[in-house]
């Protein structure tokens, strides 16, 4: 077993120590999730390595939640990223244009027709089918190659299976 070694747990565990967490404060065993009783007031606890510990309160889940996860009103020192313009090329993630032709990454040499018509249409309803209809078939024909051996064994009475007066309608 791979086992972490403990300097980095405790540096793990180090690291979740001081984190806040609010807790409804409701009576009985009923439902504690905050968004079932948002109006509630939350018990706002601190995490001191080994327990929850009481840390303060708030009214509600608004102000419970403003306490968790206080706004930055500085603003960044990094300045925002410029979008990329498009690169040459249609891209995968685009409709080929009418009469061009898609590869098709990973097909085997077999499926390749199959996948092929499929995929030149870019519909994801049209490939799942197609893989659909391609296990079912050869299930049913592993099913009657099955069939076919048990006949052939004898372990099969085909004319009893054909004979009508052995089923009730």
């Amino acid at each position: 077993m791979d086992d972490e070694p403990l300097a980095e747990w405790a540096k793990r565990r180090d690291e979740r120590i001081g984190r806040l967490r609010a807790v409804p404060l409701v009576s009985g065993d009923g439902p504690k999730a905050s968004r079932l009783n948002p109006d509630c007031p939350r018990a706002i606890q601190r995490w001191n390595g080994y327990t929850w510990e009481p840390h303060s309160t708030a009214a509600s889940l608004a102000e419970a939640q403003r306490l968790l996860h206080p706004r930055d009103e500085r603003p960044s020192a990094a300045p925002a990223p410029e979008p990329q313009p498009l690169r040459a090329g249609r891209g995968r993630h685009r409709k080929p244009r009418p009469g061009e032709r898609t590869e098709v990454v990973g097909a085997s040499r077999g499926s390749a027709d199959t996948f092929d018509h499929a995929y030149s249409r870019m519909e994801r309803d049209t490939v799942n089918t197609t893989q659909l209809e391609g296990v079912d078939r050869s299930r049913r024909l592993r099913a009657l190659h099955e069939l076919q051996d048990l006949v052939c064994d004898g372990a099969l009475d085909t004319d009893v299976l054909l004979d009508k007066r052995n089923y009730r309608c």
